[in-house]
């Protein structure tokens, strides 16, 4: 996902090559699900999330849809944690822990206010 939504932001592919299609059909495949211990990937998601977008159509609606459910439900509720993500879920908590989550899951969810499509139809 991440080498597909380089090559669409340098110029090298457009959302309707078979290359970014290939990926974007391969990200209907693995949409978000909550996978708990340490087995959710906030980087999957992330980069999943930016490409599915560019992409557009039926691509970015089944994956948005797939993220709401995800991400949404599953966020902390209550005390010093409120709005947050439980790091234990993602194999990276070591390295990032709840701060990590947290930023990877709010840039999930606000990709629509962050970038405009570089491809309208």
């Amino acid at each position: 996902a991440a080498a597909s939504l380089m090559r669409m932001y340098m110029g090298g592919a457009t959302n309707s090559d078979n290359r970014t299609l290939t990926v974007a059909d391969y990200l209907l495949k693995r949409l978000p699900e909550w996978k708990p211990g340490g087995k959710t990937c906030f980087y999957h998601l992330y980069y999943g999330t930016l490409a599915s977008f560019q992409v557009g159509g039926n691509h970015w609606k089944q994956w948005n849809e797939a993220l709401k459910k995800t991400l949404v439900p599953n966020q902390c509720v209550g005390g010093d944690d409120d709005g947050s993500w439980d790091p234990t879920v993602d194999w990276l908590e070591k390295y990032g822990g709840r701060v990590y989550t947290t930023a990877m899951g709010a840039l999930c969810l606000e990709v629509y206010y962050r970038y405009l499509p570089l491809y309208r139809k």
